[in-house]
């Protein structure tokens, strides 16, 4: 019965994915180019989109020159957009990091990168030499940064404005915003921060990351390299899903069906009882479930048995998929999950059943107790003969040593007695 339970949990497991209605309605996606890959819900139309990536998302990225310690400064840090090449915009409060004389470029990164300004710093041994290297913590158009110099870590200081003098050559920052390019760090042609950008059926969309969560309803798609031409991406209704869940469902019944049918068998050719053959849990729960599943219910208007949507069961009590009848079947998918769905139906009533058989007092968990209490029984009334025979096995060993006394006493007169008749005949 403990194996038993194992497997009508199974049972149990497989049914509920059946009756519930997240199993349902789901759909597949297909990307006829590797670059991109996705995922839909059931909220996605079925349907042919041509989409070209046309652009992938990027942090900004800023690499510093040669820089010697010994200047005093300090660097102001914000992120926002650049709306283009010289004009940056931003309504974040700039984070601050104060630079002594003594900083070389090892200490100001881990200075920047403790200011949680929004960006990350590390130094990098070029062939050059050390080059302090800046990027955005995020990418996206609106995750570039601006960095301005000052000349002292005091306020009221005036900024740093050519990118050379002191810890101006840290900055990254236009003299004339909108006029004059960024003076101090250089960014590099992939330092630019940007949106990933795609054209789906010939209408840009645009997402911070390399992921359009909402470019069209229902389905999540990422991006991982351009492309040069379009390409198109298919959404339909999710068969393979649903074959899974349904061939799942299949071999836990027919695991414990099979295991049913074995413990409670007769073996005439060896004359031998299966362990639990006449048992009325175990039959009783065996042709439940058989009952169960030949079922009908009134939720699909096609389907009315689980038969119909080609789970046929055999004369040996399993059930057995028929392929060609599911997959026609899964061409009515609403139909299909309505029958699955169908609170009277066989998925819902199947799903009852082994909730309570499996319950604390339910079927399995009572005749475990009638067993268990049987055989605590059994135990006890063994104890007992063993202790009425330990008794009589006491009393027997004391009359065989009284015997034993007895006949060892009378062998001793007999010798006796023979030495005295010996004696009367000399």
């Amino acid at each position: 019965f403990g194996r038993l339970k194992s497997e009508l949990a199974t049972l149990q497991s497989a049914i509920t994915k059946l009756n519930s209605a997240s199993s349902w309605g789901l759909k597949s996606f297909t990307s006829g180019n590797t670059a991109l890959t996705g995922s839909a819900t059931s909220a996605a139309v079925n349907g042919t989109y041509d989409a070209q990536i046309t652009q992938l998302a990027q942090r900004q990225i800023t690499n510093s020159g040669a820089y010697t310690a010994g200047s005093t400064g300090r660097l102001e840090i914000r992120v926002g957009q650049w709306t283009d090449a010289n004009t940056f915009s931003s309504t974040a409060t700039s984070s601050v990091v104060d630079i002594s004389g003594s900083d070389d470029l090892s200490t100001i990164a881990t200075k920047i990168n403790a200011a949680n300004a929004g960006v990350t710093a590390s130094v990098i041994n070029s062939s050059s030499g050390p080059r302090l290297a800046i990027k955005s913590a995020a990418t996206g158009a609106e995750s570039g940064f601006e960095i301005k110099a000052f000349d002292a870590p005091v306020s009221g200081v005036t900024q740093i404005t050519d990118g050379v003098t002191g810890v101006g050559a840290l900055s990254f920052a236009s003299a004339i915003p909108g006029t004059t390019p960024p003076v101090g760090m250089t960014r590099p042609a992939n330092g630019i921060a940007q949106n990933a950008t795609m054209l789906i059926d010939g209408l840009e969309v645009s997402s911070s990351t390399n992921t359009f969560s909402n470019a069209i309803n229902g389905l999540t798609l990422t991006a991982t390299a351009t492309t040069a031409t379009a390409f198109q991406v298919t959404v339909a209704n999710n068969q393979t899903t649903a074959k899974e869940n349904i061939d799942a469902f299949v071999a836990a019944f027919n695991k414990i069906s099979t295991s049913l049918t074995d413990l409670t068998k007769y073996d005439a050719a060896n004359s031998k009882s299966s362990t639990l053959q006449g048992d009325s849990a175990a039959l009783g729960l065996q042709n439940t479930l058989k009952r169960l599943v030949t079922g009908a219910g009134t939720g699909s208007t096609a389907f009315a048995r689980l038969s119909d949507v080609g789970v046929e069961l055999q004369r040996d009590g399993t059930l057995k998929v028929n392929a060609t009848k599911l997959t026609a079947a899964l061409e009515q998918p609403d139909q299909v999950s309505a029958f699955f769905l169908d609170a009277s139906g066989m998925a819902a009533n199947l799903k009852a059943f082994a909730n309570n058989a499996l319950g604390t007092e339910g079927l399995i968990a009572s005749r475990n107790q009638a067993l268990q209490t049987a055989s605590t029984r059994t135990t006890k009334e063994v104890e007992r003969v063993n202790t009425r025979a330990a008794l009589v096995e006491k009393r027997l060993l004391q009359q065989y040593s009284l015997l034993d006394s007895k006949v060892a006493t009378n062998q001793v007169l007999n010798s006796l007695v023979s030495q005295w008749v010996s004696s009367l005949g000399s």
